[in-house]
């Protein structure tokens, strides 16, 4: 059967079987966007459409409605570690904010008072600037700068870490602190600068 009129015969019950399968589950993939993907796959693949294509109408549905169950299985596991990744960067995010907050304030005062803010905001380029004033002085969510940027809360939450790894080293290099603050799990001690 031509995988073609197949799509176009049997569509609108594809999508009625798998919207009922997925309604209560929470995804954010529609049913039509899960028929059309595998579609596509099975155009793609030319070994898996000639498969498709030697079957009498009865298997070739039997088949394609496993291809859909398949798929389904892949959204749903992909988004259950997506939202497990989440939960762990918002956990990560509070306890950075908790254990951290002081740190970045101590080294964005320490910056602000005399010249030290322009000497290093020269040494930032333009994108870890504009982290720098979202990220620590507007103490934005990791969300609503990913947002902004286009980019996932993992890449915001990686370049605030390294953001902040330069601006302690900076501020250790120029002996602006003088000791090493609370950074993580790590406890507060003398630094001595050479």
């Amino acid at each position: 059967m031509d995988l073609g009129e197949f799509y176009e015969k049997h569509k609108q019950y594809y999508y009625w079987k798998l919207s009922r399968k997925i309604s209560g589950m929470g995804l954010i993939f529609p049913a039509e966007d899960i028929i059309h993907d595998v579609v596509v796959t099975m155009i793609a693949d030319e070994k898996h459409r000639t498969k498709f294509e030697r079957l009498p109408e009865p298997e070739a549905k039997a088949y394609f409605m496993s291809c859909l169950k398949h798929r389904l299985v892949d959204i749903i596991r992909r988004e259950k570690r997506r939202r497990e990744y989440l939960e762990t960067l918002e956990c990560y995010e509070k306890k950075l904010d908790t254990e951290s907050s002081n740190t970045e304030m101590i080294v964005v005062e320490k910056l602000d008072s005399g010249d030290n803010i322009a000497d290093t905001l020269k040494l930032l380029n333009p994108r870890e600037q504009e982290l720098l004033h979202l990220a620590f002085i507007q103490k934005m969510p990791y969300r609503e700068i990913a947002g902004r940027s286009q980019l996932r809360e993992s890449a915001i939450a990686m370049r605030v870490m390294r953001l902040r790894r330069k601006l302690l080293k900076i501020c250790l290099e120029r002996g602006i602190l003088c000791e090493k603050i609370k950074f993580g799990s790590c406890q507060p001690e003398k630094h001595v600068l050479s």
